[in-house]
């Protein structure tokens, strides 16, 4: 028997994951034309990754911009005509409103070419690439995956009979499935409103330090989830302790 410190832990395993993280899927089919960035690349918001040829997006833009050329040629020879009262009003306003449709026309052009190219949607770090040089990449097709791995999370499950227990703030310690001696420390940011019915369990969400390199999205983690701790209590060996009809009992030996 001696005096120590008792903590209640609530396990679970889980899953690292980043809170930011996307797939880039092409927005318009076409064949890819370059590569800019490969896996483990850092990227920044607006980054190029790749882009892809499309024959009928590139025709489109074509056809706008030569039409808004025509136009706005036209349009200036009619002002000047216009001037000299060679023509109508009329007829300059009609062509300028034809000049102002073609220039939306122009615009809707540029945007979806610009479909064509693949850019990073936020700062991160390229996961993985899945298009290569000459292929064909569809709407369907995911190219590029892109994790932030400055906030990454665990999310674990635990019993309803716990909810009480849980309280933002709370530490947890975060420990490899394969490797004990790897872990590190999160705190629970989000506790779930609702109990999953089917499971009977509710969502906890820790947050990682951003500094730490010990986790990678994807690696799988034993939570160990500190609710209570009790210090200078009286306490006993583990394996002391014996269980009889399902109550924890201790035996003392008393010399006779």
């Amino acid at each position: 028997l001696a005096t120590g410190t008792v903590s209640e832990l609530l396990l679970a395993n889980a899953v690292v994951e980043s809170e930011v993280q996307a797939s880039i899927l092409p927005t318009a089919g076409g064949v890819v034309m370059s590569i800019h960035r490969d896996e483990g690349d850092t990227v920044k918001k607006g980054d190029l990754l790749a882009v892809l040829d499309n024959v009928s997006l590139d025709a489109n833009a074509e056809r706008a911009r030569t039409e808004l050329q025509r136009l706005e040629q036209q349009v200036n020879r009619t002002a000047e005509l216009y001037e000299r009262g060679v023509v109508s009003r009329r007829e300059l306003e009609d062509l300028e409103h034809q000049l102002n449709t073609a220039r939306t026309s122009d615009r809707e052009a540029s945007s979806t070419f610009e479909e064509t190219r693949l850019l990073a949607p936020f700062d991160g770090v390229v996961a993985a690439r899945d298009i290569r040089v000459g292929e064909y990449a569809g709407a369907s097709t995911v190219a590029f995956q892109v994790v932030d791995l400055t906030v990454l999370r665990v999310v674990a499950s635990l019993p309803e009979r716990d909810l009480s227990k849980v309280r933002t703030g709370q530490t947890a310690k975060l420990i490899s499935a394969y490797d004990d001696g790897v872990w590190t420390t999160g705190v629970v940011n989000r506790i779930a409103p609702v109990v999953d019915s089917g499971s009977g369990t509710f969502r906890v969400t820790l947050g990682l330090a951003p500094e730490q390199q010990v986790l990678r999205p994807g690696q799988f983690v034993s939570v160990e989830l500190e609710v209570e701790r009790r210090e200078e209590v009286a306490v006993v060996p583990r394996r002391a302790v014996v269980y009889e009809d399902g109550r924890a009992v201790i035996y003392r030996m008393v010399q006779a």
